[in-house]
């Protein structure tokens, strides 16, 4: 069955709208599959990365535009690529989207025109996609890019003494969430931290420091650090109170910190595990913090991880806490 009128006008739209004067020649939307010329590239291992955002889970719109959409769908997409040491060339976008916003020729637009918008600011090329009707809108965007050495998010070279660090802030979109649900009406300040999350575009450091394991911080930070626990068999200590804050975290008490901190998602932040020898040379980094270090390996056949959360030297119990994780919208 072929496209509808609806359905080849906003692909003509998105063709025009994704034109870029230095694109790759041979490149472009227009045909079912995209040719990659790999040899062209410095480093020619290859990553690929995808993530969705929906809508009524990652975003309501009565909170945003879909110009925020656009800008978070490009941020969340291209974390987990970054946080493993790649650099974005290419992209796909897919689209399931509802019969009322695909008539909506200004909200299309506005998507269109920020989501190109923003993979022309990190020089990525769109090379092609897909559209198709759903009862919501959800819109998929795949990465691919390329990488000299890919930082796993499970290494057996993990052992007791290597650094826990941090790039980027926490707390904002959960407490922008909180002010969304509670109709405290934030400010565009705050709010941009639920609408508008930055991901970790200066990602040199994860090889500089040789890296052992990293993972982004799309979901909440406890879900983060217990993946890292859990895929590398290790005993984490950390520190709460050395997590930088978002500056519009009000520092009310420290619980409610702790909550802020731990169930914080979509501020893409990145955390990693670098090897002791490597502690001297975080200095050079000024966004990168040691937020705790690994305390002890634990036999694999256990199949788990530990963590043990401090708030300077009081132990932090958490278990309260995860009834109130993962909420994304």
């Amino acid at each position: 069955m072929g496209l509808n009128p609806v359905e080849k006008n906003l692909i003509e739209l998105i063709k025009e709208r994704s034109k870029t004067p230095d694109g790759i020649p041979g490149l472009g939307i227009g045909d079912d599959a995209a040719f990659l010329l790999l040899s062209s590239m410095e480093e020619s291992k290859l990553i690929v990365s995808t993530d969705s955002v929906v809508e009524n889970v990652h975003y309501k719109i009565n909170w945003c535009s879909y110009c925020d959409v656009a800008v978070k769908l490009v941020e969340r997409s291209s974390s987990d690529l970054l946080a493993k040491g790649g650099h974005p060339h290419w992209a796909l976008l897919n689209m399931n989207i509802s019969e009322k916003f695909s008539k909506d020729t200004v909200a299309f637009t506005q998507f269109v025109d920020a989501f190109c918008e923003k993979l022309k600011e990190h020089k990525i090329t769109l090379i092609g996609g897909d559209i198709t009707r759903s009862a919501t809108n959800t819109f998929t965007m795949t990465v691919l890019g390329n990488t000299s050495t890919f930082v796993r998010r499970k290494n057996d070279e993990v052992e007791a003494g290597d650094a826990v660090v941090l790039w980027g802030r926490v707390g904002g979109s959960s407490y922008a969430l909180d002010e969304f649900l509670n109709s405290h009406n934030p400010s565009d300040d705050t709010a941009s931290f639920y609408r508008r999350p930055l991901a970790c575009w200066k990602n040199n450091w994860l090889t500089e420091l040789h890296v052992r394991a990293s993972m982004d911080q799309s979901d909440s930070v406890m879900e983060t650090l217990d993946t890292l626990a859990n895929e590398n068999s290790i005993h984490l200590k950390i520190q709460l109170d050395l997590i930088p804050l978002s500056m519009k975290v009000p520092f009310i008490n420290k619980n409610e910190i702790v909550k802020n901190i731990l169930k914080a998602a979509e501020d893409l932040a990145v955390f990693a595990i670098v090897p002791s020898h490597e502690i001297k040379n975080i200095n050079r980094f000024s966004e990168i913090c040691i937020i705790g270090e690994v305390l002890e390996k634990i036999d694999p056949q256990q199949k788990s991880g530990r963590i043990s959360y401090f708030w300077k030297n009081d132990t932090i119990e958490v278990d309260e806490i995860e009834k109130d994780l993962y909420r994304h919208f």
